[in-house]
Protein backbone atom coordinates (compact mmCIF):
# COMPACT_ATOMS: atom_id res chain seq x y z
CA UNK A 1 0.00 0.00 0.00
CA UNK A 2 1.23 3.49 -1.00
CA UNK A 3 1.98 5.72 1.98
CA UNK A 4 2.72 9.45 2.10
CA UNK A 5 5.01 10.86 4.71
CA UNK A 6 3.79 13.77 6.79
CA UNK A 7 6.42 16.15 5.34
CA UNK A 8 5.47 15.19 1.76
CA UNK A 9 1.79 15.70 2.52
CA UNK A 10 2.49 19.17 3.87
CA UNK A 11 4.46 20.04 0.74
CA UNK A 12 1.64 18.84 -1.52
CA UNK A 13 -0.93 20.84 0.40
CA UNK A 14 1.25 23.96 0.29
CA UNK A 15 1.72 23.64 -3.48
CA UNK A 16 -2.03 23.15 -3.92
CA UNK A 17 -2.84 26.20 -1.86
CA UNK A 18 -0.24 28.23 -3.77
CA UNK A 19 -1.64 27.13 -7.14
CA UNK A 20 -5.17 27.88 -5.98
CA UNK A 21 -4.12 31.35 -4.84
CA UNK A 22 -2.26 31.91 -8.14
CA UNK A 23 -5.22 30.92 -10.32
CA UNK A 24 -7.58 32.92 -8.15
CA UNK A 25 -5.34 35.95 -8.49
CA UNK A 26 -5.16 35.50 -12.24
CA UNK A 27 -8.96 35.22 -12.42
CA UNK A 28 -9.39 38.39 -10.38
CA UNK A 29 -6.81 40.18 -12.56
CA UNK A 30 -8.57 39.01 -15.71
CA UNK A 31 -11.92 40.14 -14.36
CA UNK A 32 -10.44 43.53 -13.55
CA UNK A 33 -8.93 43.75 -17.05
CA UNK A 34 -12.24 42.85 -18.70
CA UNK A 35 -14.05 45.30 -16.46
CA UNK A 36 -11.56 48.07 -17.31
CA UNK A 37 -11.84 47.24 -21.01
CA UNK A 38 -15.63 47.37 -20.93
CA UNK A 39 -15.47 50.65 -19.01
CA UNK A 40 -13.13 52.06 -21.65
CA UNK A 41 -15.46 50.93 -24.43
CA UNK A 42 -18.38 52.49 -22.60
CA UNK A 43 -16.56 55.81 -22.28
CA UNK A 44 -15.48 55.68 -25.92
CA UNK A 45 -19.03 54.95 -27.02
CA UNK A 46 -20.42 57.77 -24.90
CA UNK A 47 -17.93 60.28 -26.37
CA UNK A 48 -18.71 59.13 -29.92
CA UNK A 49 -22.44 59.33 -29.26
CA UNK A 50 -21.98 62.81 -27.87
CA UNK A 51 -20.25 63.80 -31.12
CA UNK A 52 -23.05 62.27 -33.20
CA UNK A 53 -25.64 64.06 -31.08
CA UNK A 54 -23.96 67.44 -31.55
CA UNK A 55 -23.73 66.85 -35.29
CA UNK A 56 -27.41 65.92 -35.50
CA UNK A 57 -28.31 69.11 -33.64
CA UNK A 58 -26.25 71.11 -36.14
CA UNK A 59 -27.92 69.20 -38.96
CA UNK A 60 -31.30 70.20 -37.55
CA UNK A 61 -30.25 73.86 -37.47
CA UNK A 62 -29.01 73.61 -41.05
CA UNK A 63 -32.28 72.06 -42.21
CA UNK A 64 -34.30 74.79 -40.49
CA UNK A 65 -32.17 77.53 -42.09
CA UNK A 66 -32.56 75.94 -45.52
CA UNK A 67 -36.33 75.99 -45.08
CA UNK A 68 -36.32 79.69 -44.12
CA UNK A 69 -33.73 81.28 -46.41
CA UNK A 70 -34.80 82.40 -49.87
CA UNK A 71 -31.69 84.11 -51.26
CA UNK A 72 -29.31 81.87 -53.27
CA UNK A 73 -26.28 83.01 -51.25
CA UNK A 74 -27.79 82.11 -47.86
CA UNK A 75 -29.29 78.85 -49.18
CA UNK A 76 -25.87 77.85 -50.49
CA UNK A 77 -24.29 78.71 -47.13
CA UNK A 78 -26.83 76.67 -45.14
CA UNK A 79 -26.36 73.72 -47.51
CA UNK A 80 -22.60 73.88 -46.90
CA UNK A 81 -23.14 73.96 -43.12
CA UNK A 82 -25.47 70.99 -43.47
CA UNK A 83 -22.82 68.99 -45.38
CA UNK A 84 -20.11 69.77 -42.79
CA UNK A 85 -22.36 68.78 -39.86
CA UNK A 86 -23.38 65.50 -41.50
CA UNK A 87 -19.76 64.65 -42.33
CA UNK A 88 -18.75 65.28 -38.72
CA UNK A 89 -21.50 62.96 -37.53
CA UNK A 90 -20.32 60.25 -39.93
CA UNK A 91 -16.76 60.61 -38.57
CA UNK A 92 -18.01 60.27 -34.97
CA UNK A 93 -20.03 57.19 -35.92
CA UNK A 94 -16.88 55.56 -37.29
CA UNK A 95 -15.34 55.82 -33.80
CA UNK A 96 -17.99 53.54 -32.29
CA UNK A 97 -16.96 49.91 -31.59
CA UNK A 98 -19.57 48.43 -33.91
CA UNK A 99 -19.82 45.05 -35.55
CA UNK A 100 -20.60 44.71 -39.24
CA UNK A 101 -24.15 45.75 -40.02
CA UNK A 102 -24.76 47.60 -36.75
CA UNK A 103 -26.28 51.08 -37.08
CA UNK A 104 -25.82 50.93 -40.86
CA UNK A 105 -29.03 52.93 -41.31
CA UNK A 106 -27.54 55.82 -39.30
CA UNK A 107 -24.34 55.71 -41.36
CA UNK A 108 -26.27 55.71 -44.63
CA UNK A 109 -28.42 58.63 -43.42
CA UNK A 110 -25.42 60.78 -42.50
CA UNK A 111 -23.52 59.92 -45.69
CA UNK A 112 -26.61 60.52 -47.79
CA UNK A 113 -27.30 63.83 -46.08
CA UNK A 114 -23.75 65.11 -46.68
CA UNK A 115 -24.02 64.11 -50.33
CA UNK A 116 -27.52 65.52 -50.71
CA UNK A 117 -26.47 68.87 -49.20
CA UNK A 118 -23.93 69.30 -52.00
CA UNK A 119 -26.74 68.70 -54.49
CA UNK A 120 -28.93 71.25 -52.70
CA UNK A 121 -26.13 73.83 -52.84
CA UNK A 122 -25.98 73.54 -56.63
CA UNK A 123 -29.76 73.72 -56.88
CA UNK A 124 -29.96 76.73 -54.58
CA UNK A 125 -27.70 78.88 -56.77
CA UNK A 126 -29.34 77.83 -60.05
CA UNK A 127 -31.69 80.13 -61.95
CA UNK A 128 -34.72 78.05 -60.97
CA UNK A 129 -33.79 77.99 -57.28
CA UNK A 130 -34.79 75.22 -54.89
CA UNK A 131 -37.64 73.04 -56.15
CA UNK A 132 -40.83 72.28 -54.23
CA UNK A 133 -39.76 68.63 -54.04
CA UNK A 134 -36.53 69.66 -52.32
CA UNK A 135 -38.45 71.80 -49.84
CA UNK A 136 -40.72 68.84 -49.03
CA UNK A 137 -37.61 66.70 -48.56
CA UNK A 138 -36.19 69.22 -46.08
CA UNK A 139 -39.40 69.11 -44.01
CA UNK A 140 -39.36 65.30 -43.92
CA UNK A 141 -35.63 65.23 -43.13
CA UNK A 142 -36.09 67.63 -40.22
CA UNK A 143 -38.77 65.41 -38.70
CA UNK A 144 -36.63 62.29 -39.07
CA UNK A 145 -33.52 64.07 -37.79
CA UNK A 146 -35.27 65.24 -34.60
CA UNK A 147 -36.44 61.70 -33.81
CA UNK A 148 -32.98 60.24 -34.46
CA UNK A 149 -31.30 62.99 -32.44
CA UNK A 150 -33.54 62.26 -29.44
CA UNK A 151 -32.77 58.54 -29.69
CA UNK A 152 -29.00 59.17 -29.76
CA UNK A 153 -29.27 61.54 -26.78
CA UNK A 154 -31.11 58.93 -24.70
CA UNK A 155 -28.55 56.26 -25.66
CA UNK A 156 -25.69 58.52 -24.58
CA UNK A 157 -27.33 59.18 -21.20
CA UNK A 158 -27.97 55.46 -20.62
CA UNK A 159 -24.38 54.46 -21.36
CA UNK A 160 -22.80 57.38 -19.49
CA UNK A 161 -24.85 56.62 -16.36
CA UNK A 162 -24.11 52.90 -16.51
CA UNK A 163 -27.75 51.97 -17.05
CA UNK A 164 -26.83 50.23 -20.31
CA UNK A 165 -23.76 48.64 -21.90
CA UNK A 166 -22.15 49.80 -25.13
CA UNK A 167 -23.10 46.52 -26.85
CA UNK A 168 -26.79 47.47 -26.52
CA UNK A 169 -26.41 50.41 -28.90
CA UNK A 170 -28.49 48.84 -31.66
CA UNK A 171 -31.45 48.38 -29.34
CA UNK A 172 -30.98 51.82 -27.77
CA UNK A 173 -30.81 53.76 -31.03
CA UNK A 174 -34.00 53.27 -32.96
CA UNK A 175 -36.10 55.74 -34.87
CA UNK A 176 -39.83 55.26 -35.33
CA UNK A 177 -39.84 57.60 -38.31
CA UNK A 178 -38.69 56.66 -41.80
CA UNK A 179 -35.96 58.53 -43.63
CA UNK A 180 -37.42 60.15 -46.78
CA UNK A 181 -36.47 58.78 -50.16
CA UNK A 182 -33.98 61.16 -51.76
CA UNK A 183 -33.56 61.09 -55.53
CA UNK A 184 -30.73 63.25 -56.85
CA UNK A 185 -27.47 62.92 -58.75
CA UNK A 186 -25.26 61.59 -56.00
CA UNK A 187 -23.54 58.46 -54.74
CA UNK A 188 -26.10 57.94 -51.93
CA UNK A 189 -29.21 58.70 -53.93
CA UNK A 190 -32.04 56.18 -53.57
CA UNK A 191 -31.45 54.96 -57.11
CA UNK A 192 -27.83 54.12 -56.17
CA UNK A 193 -28.79 52.28 -52.98
CA UNK A 194 -31.34 50.06 -54.70
CA UNK A 195 -30.20 46.75 -56.25
CA UNK A 196 -29.46 47.20 -59.93
CA UNK A 197 -30.63 44.90 -62.72
CA UNK A 198 -28.58 43.73 -65.68
CA UNK A 199 -29.74 45.56 -68.82
CA UNK A 200 -28.28 42.89 -71.10
CA UNK A 201 -29.87 39.97 -69.23
CA UNK A 202 -33.19 41.56 -68.28
CA UNK A 203 -35.94 38.91 -68.65
CA UNK A 204 -33.39 36.38 -70.00
CA UNK A 205 -34.20 32.75 -69.24
CA UNK A 206 -32.18 31.06 -66.50
CA UNK A 207 -29.77 28.31 -67.52
CA UNK A 208 -28.94 25.15 -65.60
CA UNK A 209 -25.55 24.52 -64.06
CA UNK A 210 -24.79 21.98 -66.81
CA UNK A 211 -25.63 24.50 -69.52
CA UNK A 212 -23.41 27.06 -67.82
CA UNK A 213 -20.58 24.52 -67.59
CA UNK A 214 -20.87 23.89 -71.34
CA UNK A 215 -20.56 27.64 -71.96
CA UNK A 216 -17.45 27.85 -69.76
CA UNK A 217 -15.93 24.83 -71.52
CA UNK A 218 -16.46 26.47 -74.93
CA UNK A 219 -14.65 29.58 -73.70
CA UNK A 220 -11.64 27.51 -72.60
CA UNK A 221 -11.78 25.08 -75.53
CA UNK A 222 -11.94 22.00 -73.29
CA UNK A 223 -14.40 19.19 -72.55
CA UNK A 224 -17.02 20.10 -69.88
CA UNK A 225 -15.85 17.14 -67.76
CA UNK A 226 -12.60 18.98 -67.02
CA UNK A 227 -14.47 21.73 -65.17
CA UNK A 228 -15.45 21.43 -61.51
CA UNK A 229 -18.36 23.41 -60.01
CA UNK A 230 -17.08 25.80 -57.33
CA UNK A 231 -20.23 27.36 -55.94
CA UNK A 232 -22.26 30.35 -56.94
CA UNK A 233 -21.86 34.12 -56.68
CA UNK A 234 -24.81 36.27 -55.62
CA UNK A 235 -25.34 40.02 -55.88
CA UNK A 236 -26.75 41.99 -58.80
CA UNK A 237 -25.40 39.46 -61.34
CA UNK A 238 -25.83 35.90 -59.93
CA UNK A 239 -23.49 33.40 -61.59
CA UNK A 240 -22.26 29.81 -61.51
CA UNK A 241 -18.55 29.40 -60.78
CA UNK A 242 -16.30 26.70 -62.27
CA UNK A 243 -12.61 25.90 -61.86
CA UNK A 244 -10.01 24.01 -63.87
CA UNK A 245 -6.50 23.97 -62.43
CA UNK A 246 -5.63 27.69 -62.02
CA UNK A 247 -8.55 28.93 -64.12
CA UNK A 248 -11.84 30.24 -62.70
CA UNK A 249 -14.85 31.04 -64.89
CA UNK A 250 -18.16 32.68 -63.90
CA UNK A 251 -21.26 32.20 -66.06
CA UNK A 252 -24.44 34.20 -65.44
CA UNK A 253 -27.48 32.25 -64.28
CA UNK A 254 -29.67 34.46 -66.47
CA UNK A 255 -28.85 34.00 -70.13
CA UNK A 256 -25.70 31.91 -69.60
CA UNK A 257 -23.24 34.69 -70.48
CA UNK A 258 -19.57 34.65 -69.50
CA UNK A 259 -19.21 37.14 -66.64
CA UNK A 260 -15.50 36.69 -65.94
CA UNK A 261 -12.47 34.46 -66.42
CA UNK A 262 -9.24 34.52 -64.43
CA UNK A 263 -6.19 32.39 -65.20
CA UNK A 264 -4.06 32.36 -62.07
CA UNK A 265 -1.03 30.77 -63.72
CA UNK A 266 2.42 32.12 -62.93
CA UNK A 267 3.27 35.10 -65.12
CA UNK A 268 6.69 36.00 -66.50
CA UNK A 269 8.08 39.14 -68.07
CA UNK A 270 7.51 39.35 -71.80
CA UNK A 271 8.44 41.55 -74.74
CA UNK A 272 5.11 41.60 -76.62
CA UNK A 273 4.41 45.19 -77.80
CA UNK A 274 1.34 46.84 -76.32
CA UNK A 275 -0.33 47.26 -79.72
CA UNK A 276 0.04 43.56 -80.51
CA UNK A 277 -1.55 42.73 -77.14
CA UNK A 278 -4.42 45.12 -77.90
CA UNK A 279 -4.95 43.43 -81.27
CA UNK A 280 -5.09 40.04 -79.57
CA UNK A 281 -7.60 41.37 -77.02
CA UNK A 282 -9.77 42.79 -79.82
CA UNK A 283 -9.64 39.45 -81.69
CA UNK A 284 -10.65 37.61 -78.51
CA UNK A 285 -13.65 39.92 -78.05
CA UNK A 286 -14.73 39.41 -81.66
CA UNK A 287 -14.58 35.67 -81.09
CA UNK A 288 -16.83 36.05 -78.04
CA UNK A 289 -19.42 38.04 -79.99
CA UNK A 290 -18.40 41.51 -78.78
CA UNK A 291 -18.47 43.62 -81.93
CA UNK A 292 -18.07 47.40 -82.28
CA UNK A 293 -15.72 47.62 -79.29
CA UNK A 294 -12.99 50.26 -79.03
CA UNK A 295 -10.05 50.37 -76.59
CA UNK A 296 -10.39 53.43 -74.37
CA UNK A 297 -7.63 52.78 -71.84
CA UNK A 298 -4.93 50.24 -71.08
CA UNK A 299 -2.14 49.58 -68.58
CA UNK A 300 1.22 48.01 -69.43
CA UNK A 301 3.38 46.10 -66.94
CA UNK A 302 6.31 43.72 -67.40
CA UNK A 303 3.93 40.77 -67.50
CA UNK A 304 0.54 42.08 -68.64
CA UNK A 305 -1.34 44.43 -70.90
CA UNK A 306 -4.79 45.06 -69.38
CA UNK A 307 -7.18 46.94 -71.64
CA UNK A 308 -10.70 48.35 -71.26
CA UNK A 309 -12.87 48.32 -74.37
CA UNK A 310 -16.13 50.30 -74.68
CA UNK A 311 -19.03 49.81 -77.06
CA UNK A 312 -19.49 52.14 -80.04
CA UNK A 313 -22.94 52.49 -81.58
CA UNK A 314 -24.34 55.13 -83.93
CA UNK A 315 -20.96 56.92 -83.72
CA UNK A 316 -21.38 57.30 -79.95
CA UNK A 317 -18.86 55.86 -77.48
CA UNK A 318 -20.64 54.25 -74.50
CA UNK A 319 -18.14 54.25 -71.63
CA UNK A 320 -20.44 52.32 -69.22
CA UNK A 321 -20.74 49.40 -71.70
CA UNK A 322 -17.19 48.19 -71.10
CA UNK A 323 -15.24 44.95 -70.89
CA UNK A 324 -11.73 44.33 -69.57
CA UNK A 325 -9.20 41.93 -71.11
CA UNK A 326 -5.73 41.02 -69.80
CA UNK A 327 -3.12 39.62 -72.20
CA UNK A 328 0.09 37.95 -70.97
CA UNK A 329 3.11 39.58 -72.61
CA UNK A 330 4.92 36.25 -72.39
CA UNK A 331 2.78 33.78 -74.36
CA UNK A 332 0.13 36.20 -75.61
CA UNK A 333 -2.79 34.29 -74.08
CA UNK A 334 -5.84 35.81 -72.42
CA UNK A 335 -5.38 35.51 -68.64
CA UNK A 336 -8.20 37.79 -67.52
CA UNK A 337 -11.62 38.85 -68.77
CA UNK A 338 -14.55 40.69 -67.18
CA UNK A 339 -17.83 41.61 -68.86
CA UNK A 340 -19.67 42.64 -65.69
CA UNK A 341 -20.00 46.35 -66.57
CA UNK A 342 -21.07 45.56 -70.12
CA UNK A 343 -23.74 43.09 -68.99
CA UNK A 344 -25.07 45.54 -66.40
CA UNK A 345 -25.37 48.48 -68.82
CA UNK A 346 -25.71 47.28 -72.41
CA UNK A 347 -28.96 46.38 -74.17
CA UNK A 348 -29.96 45.52 -77.72
CA UNK A 349 -31.82 48.85 -78.00
CA UNK A 350 -28.92 50.99 -76.77
CA UNK A 351 -29.24 54.64 -77.85
CA UNK A 352 -27.79 57.90 -76.59
CA UNK A 353 -30.62 60.29 -77.41
CA UNK A 354 -30.72 63.57 -79.31
CA UNK A 355 -27.75 65.93 -79.43
CA UNK A 356 -28.26 69.64 -80.02
CA UNK A 357 -24.64 70.67 -79.60
CA UNK A 358 -22.99 70.00 -82.94
CA UNK A 359 -19.61 68.30 -83.14
CA UNK A 360 -18.59 70.58 -86.01
CA UNK A 361 -18.93 73.56 -83.64
CA UNK A 362 -16.57 72.02 -81.09
CA UNK A 363 -13.68 74.30 -82.06
CA UNK A 364 -15.40 77.24 -80.34
CA UNK A 365 -16.31 75.21 -77.27
CA UNK A 366 -12.85 74.19 -76.07
CA UNK A 367 -11.68 75.66 -72.74
CA UNK A 368 -9.79 78.93 -72.92
CA UNK A 369 -6.11 78.32 -73.55
CA UNK A 370 -6.67 74.77 -74.83
CA UNK A 371 -5.91 73.58 -78.33
CA UNK A 372 -8.69 71.60 -79.97
CA UNK A 373 -7.68 68.15 -81.29
CA UNK A 374 -10.87 66.16 -81.92
CA UNK A 375 -14.53 65.84 -80.94
CA UNK A 376 -16.99 62.98 -80.68
CA UNK A 377 -20.17 62.05 -78.83
CA UNK A 378 -19.97 59.80 -75.77
CA UNK A 379 -22.11 58.53 -72.92
CA UNK A 380 -20.42 59.00 -69.54
CA UNK A 381 -21.45 58.44 -65.93
CA UNK A 382 -21.91 61.27 -63.47
CA UNK A 383 -20.56 60.98 -59.88
CA UNK A 384 -24.05 59.83 -58.92
CA UNK A 385 -24.08 57.06 -61.49
CA UNK A 386 -26.44 58.77 -63.93
CA UNK A 387 -25.73 58.58 -67.65
CA UNK A 388 -25.00 61.80 -69.52
CA UNK A 389 -25.00 62.13 -73.30
CA UNK A 390 -21.96 64.31 -73.86
CA UNK A 391 -19.79 65.89 -76.49
CA UNK A 392 -16.25 64.71 -75.73
CA UNK A 393 -13.50 67.14 -76.74
CA UNK A 394 -9.88 66.00 -76.81
CA UNK A 395 -7.76 69.07 -76.10
CA UNK A 396 -4.22 69.96 -75.15
CA UNK A 397 -2.52 72.74 -73.23
CA UNK A 398 1.26 72.72 -73.19
CA UNK A 399 2.44 69.13 -72.88
CA UNK A 400 -0.78 67.93 -71.23
CA UNK A 401 -3.85 66.45 -72.89
CA UNK A 402 -7.44 66.44 -71.64
CA UNK A 403 -10.92 65.06 -72.25
CA UNK A 404 -13.45 67.86 -71.81
CA UNK A 405 -17.14 66.95 -71.62
CA UNK A 406 -20.15 69.13 -72.45
CA UNK A 407 -23.80 68.15 -72.16
CA UNK A 408 -24.81 67.25 -75.72
CA UNK A 409 -28.28 68.72 -75.22
CA UNK A 410 -27.66 71.94 -73.29
CA UNK A 411 -23.95 72.58 -73.77
CA UNK A 412 -23.38 72.82 -70.00
CA UNK A 413 -19.98 71.75 -68.66
CA UNK A 414 -19.92 68.25 -67.20
CA UNK A 415 -16.32 67.31 -66.38
CA UNK A 416 -12.64 67.52 -67.31
CA UNK A 417 -10.31 64.51 -67.22
CA UNK A 418 -6.56 64.25 -67.73
CA UNK A 419 -5.39 61.98 -70.53
CA UNK A 420 -2.03 60.23 -70.10
CA UNK A 421 -0.39 58.28 -72.93
CA UNK A 422 3.10 56.85 -72.44
CA UNK A 423 4.96 53.53 -72.21
CA UNK A 424 2.79 52.60 -69.21
CA UNK A 425 -0.35 52.77 -71.36
CA UNK A 426 -3.31 55.08 -71.86
CA UNK A 427 -5.04 56.28 -68.71
CA UNK A 428 -7.95 58.64 -68.06
CA UNK A 429 -7.86 60.36 -64.65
Amino acid sequence: MLTIRKRSLIRILCFSWALTALFAGMAVLQMKTVSAYRLLLGETSARALSGIGRSLQQVGQGLQKSMVYSSPAMLGQSALELAVAASSGRAALDCLPLAAGELDEVGVYLSQLADYAASLEKEAVSEEGMSEQSKDNLTALLEYNEALSQSVLEAERAISSGEAEYDALCSLISCDGECPTLLYDGAYSAHMLQPTVSAALFEAEEVTQEQAKQKAAELLGVAPERLTPAGESAGDLPAYRFVMDDVTVEVSMAGGEIVSMINGRELHSGAMPAQEALDKAAAFLEGQGYSSMEPVSYDVSDTLVTATFAYVGEEVLFYPDSVTVSIAREGGDVVGFSAREYLMNHSSTRTAGTARVKAEDAGSLAPEGHTMESARYAVILSPGGLENHALELTTSMGDRRYLYYLDALSGDELSLSSLHEDEQGRRID
